[in-house]
């Protein structure tokens, strides 16, 4: 089983990770079960980290486990090895599976249920690692929930500060503000816009030059990933039941006035349909919603490897042959349900998406 290793740990240099620090903290140490979640990419893992260092150097009497994890089989084999176990135990679990694993939570209470105070858990996740959970408010988990909402300017300045010390790229105020602005609080965007910044530091940030950026699609995508597709819809027309938009608006999803919290989100919104009528893998649907945003266009295969690879990992990882295949398997995919919509490769350059709409 794989273990978190000893990283580097950063000091909590957040206004917001503080406060949310200081209350597990005294949870924890008061033998009660807590959680903490946040929307997709909003700088959870911190918190995680410092929160196991500080747990290991105190005398808790418990026997500690921690978990930090993107595997749902590994998430299984530690639920089951956590049943087994008949010691005090504190269980410390990092979620980032990118699908529902709501069942976690109800062997955890199940546990708790059993065992009392010998023992007490922590869950950080993302809101869509458990989305199901977070809708019954019957859980002892959610009784004690944190969330990680998206950080101030004064916040971001810190962020920014982190990120220049690192890159070397100080911004000036102007260019600080138009990273904040765009990112709208958002810890994973917020770096995303801090790094595009440092490539072009001259260009000021619009609504069509980051649609075309790999690297803010992927951030946004992980997000619509989040929270099932039909309710972005009725988010979209006003339409979601008073008690899921009070959690929507809880969890910073929905803004006061009912609008989702980016407003990019809403030119990926519509292409979402597709992935559930043909299949899509999010590898693949990240590359078709490039393409639907750019009809008509030459998007070249080094756009596609971002999308694939990401941004740190694509000139290591390019391939081809990868990325012929996979333009391969959407276009066969595509031709099932959107005859109209195209993919066409131009040899040597990159992928043109002719579709009716364009």
């Amino acid at each position: 089983m794989h273990l978190l290793d000893e990283p580097f740990i950063p000091s909590l240099y957040l206004d917001r990770d503080k406060l949310a620090f200081d209350y597990i903290l005294d949870r924890l140490l008061h033998q009660e079960s807590c959680a903490a979640v946040c929307m997709s990419g909003n700088g959870k893992d911190y918190l995680f980290l410092n929160l196991v260092q500080e747990i290991k150097s105190k005398k808790i009497g418990y026997s500690l486990k921690i978990l930090n994890t993107v595997s749902a089989d590994e998430l299984k084999e530690f639920a089951d090895n956590l049943k087994n176990d008949s010691m005090p135990t504190m269980c410390l679990v990092n979620l980032r599976i990118q699908k529902d694993v709501s069942w976690f939570v109800s062997s955890i209470q199940e546990l708790q249920i059993k065992r009392g105070h010998t023992f007490v858990s922590f869950i950080n996740s993302y809101v869509g690692d458990i989305y199901g959970a977070l809708q019954d408010t019957q859980r002892a988990t959610t009784h004690s929930l944190v969330i990680l909402q998206r950080v101030s300017y004064e916040d971001a300045l810190h962020i920014i500060a982190q990120l220049s010390e690192r890159f070397g790229f100080y911004p000036s105020l102007e260019q600080k503000q138009d990273i904040y602005k765009w990112s709208y609080g958002h810890v994973g965007m917020l770096r995303t816009l801090y790094l595009l910044k440092r490539l072009t530091p001259e260009d000021t940030f619009t609504q069509e030059s980051l649609l075309r950026e790999p690297s803010v699609l992927e951030r946004l995508n992980n997000i619509l990933h989040d929270l099932p597709q039909h309710d972005f819809s009725k988010i979209q027309t006003g339409s979601l039941p008073f008690i899921k938009d009070a959690f929507y608006k809880e969890l910073g999803y929905v803004s006061a006035d009912g609008s989702l919290f980016h407003p990019l989100l809403l030119s990926l919104i519509p292409k979402r349909a597709v992935e559930s009528s043909i299949g899509l893998s999010p590898t693949e649907l990240r590359v078709l919603n490039y393409l639907q945003i750019h009809p008509g266009k030459t998007v070249l295969r080094t756009e596609i490897a971002r999308l694939v690879w990401g941004e740190e990992e694509w000139e290591d990882k390019y391939s081809d042959w990868a990325i012929s295949q996979l333009i391969y398997r959407l276009r066969n995919k595509l031709a099932n349900v959107s005859p109209a919509d195209r993919i066409r490769t131009l040899k040597g350059q990159g992928f043109v998406l002719n579709s009716a709409k364009s």
